[in-house]
């Protein structure tokens, strides 16, 4: 349980980035000003984000799914039946 941080980071630059790049009625930012008034947030969100958490968690993911593949902890996870 609790807080996965790198998650949490990687949400927060992701949508900063995805501000930095928006264009509404009611904002226009800078890179959309020079950009004719493209709308590049989603992609800028979804990039820096994704980019944010592998950086930060990739190792991690990687340790935990192959802890889970491994036969021992396989034969760990397995309920004894009942009689």
């Amino acid at each position: 349980g609790g807080v996965h941080w790198p998650a949490i980071v990687a949400q927060v630059l992701g949508s900063v980035a995805a501000a930095l790049a928006i264009d509404t009625t009611f904002y226009e930012s800078v890179l959309s000003r020079h950009t004719g008034g493209a709308d590049f947030s989603v992609f800028a969100g979804m990039i820096v984000g994704g980019v944010v958490y592998a950086a930060l968690a990739g190792r991690t993911v990687r340790s935990e799914r192959s802890t889970e593949a491994s036969p021992e902890s396989e034969s760990s996870r397995k309920v004894p039946a009942t009689a």
